[in-house]
């Protein structure tokens, strides 16, 4: 099959591409964003080092695995009704998607991130982390404690 055709391909829903060797610059990447009806892109252990920005475009997506990507460096902004991202062992990981962008925030989704090492060593993305943790639990506790 050619990869180059993904825009065929708009009615798929669930797409594992697991293990593919699928590297930095690969055709099916930079052409994901036409798949508009794709709920789950599970690319577990593959060699790129980003995602293409195309992927925010992919408006149904609520699921993304990136598990065992040890080159992915960066998360790109992502689509609105995204629900679970899986980035475990990503050991190259240095940015999740900038908290003070629009789009969904951090804690509007679940996400995992063991062993993200690299995560926690860039002082300010983590410093705009705990002020968007501290952000969200005053909103909350604000929230509990008005509306008794």
């Amino acid at each position: 099959m050619e990869w180059s055709s993904l825009n065929r391909f708009t009615s798929l829903e669930k797409l594992e591409l697991t293990f593919c060797n699928i590297g930095e610059g690969a055709i099916l990447l930079d052409d994901i964003g036409c798949l508009s009806s794709l709920k789950h892109l599970d690319l577990f252990g593959n060699d790129f080092v980003s995602l293409p920005s195309s992927i925010r475009f992919l408006s149904k997506l609520e699921f993304l695995g990136l598990r065992w990507c040890k080159r992915l460096e960066r998360l790109p902004d992502l689509p609105p009704n995204i629900e679970i991202v899986q980035l475990d062992n990503c050991i190259s990981l240095k940015r999740l998607p900038d908290p003070s962008r629009p789009g969904p925030n951090l804690y509007d989704f679940w996400f995992t991130c063991l062993n993200c090492f690299k995560l926690v060593e860039e002082e300010d993305w983590i410093n705009a982390m705990f002020a968007m943790i501290r952000t969200a639990a005053i909103e909350e506790y604000s929230f509990l404690f008005y509306n008794k």
